[in-house]
């Protein structure tokens, strides 16, 4: 057995690692919703994933959900959910909430056929990736001496004008 007999048969951790690649599923990186409307043509009829946060209410049409979805530059495009798939969306963003964030892997239409020639995905999975969560909006301190300082002078100014209406007044009894 010579030196060069061991390279006739490839080692079976080339085997394996060459069928646990083989397998592995491939996952695209996410793309964002500005970039498929800028290159349209490039990702229309294509399987697109991207993740973004559900905004606004859940639209029930038929047999599918409207569900507008921001990525995480601000950009939203509606998705067309199965109801089910719409189900576990549970919070919806608003000034209130910040929304659940999800992942939607689906076909992306830059003038869809079934739906007016709006541009639009057709959802084939929906993963809620983080839940959503009540926000809250502090009012900086800065702001309320603001405020206070204007309704002090608001009151000041109130105070004086009457004073001077009333004199104004008052004269005006004593000449007639």
């Amino acid at each position: 057995m010579g030196i060069f007999t061991a390279w006739r048969k490839p080692p079976t951790i080339l085997w394996v690692m060459a069928l646990t690649l083989w397998a592995a599923p491939v996952w695209a990186k996410p793309v964002l919703v500005s970039e498929l409307i800028e290159h349209a043509g490039l990702y229309d009829g294509k399987a697109v994933e991207f993740q973004g946060e559900a905004l606004g209410d859940k639209m029930p049409r038929g047999e599918g959900v409207w569900v507008n979805i921001a990525d995480s530059d601000g950009v939203g495009l509606g998705i067309w959910l199965k109801p089910a798939d719409a189900g576990k969306i549970t919070i919806l963003g608003s000034y209130k909430y910040q929304g659940d964030k999800v992942a939607i892997q689906g076909v992306y239409r830059r003038s869809c056929e079934f739906h007016w020639g709006e541009t639009d995905l057709h959802a084939t999975s929906c993963e809620v990736i983080q839940p959503g969560y009540p926000t809250r909006h502090r009012v900086p301190f800065t702001r309320l001496w603001i405020l206070g300082w204007l309704f002090f002078i608001t009151v000041v100014l109130v105070v004086i004008w009457r004073r001077i209406f009333k004199r104004k007044a008052e004269e005006a009894q004593s000449f007639s």
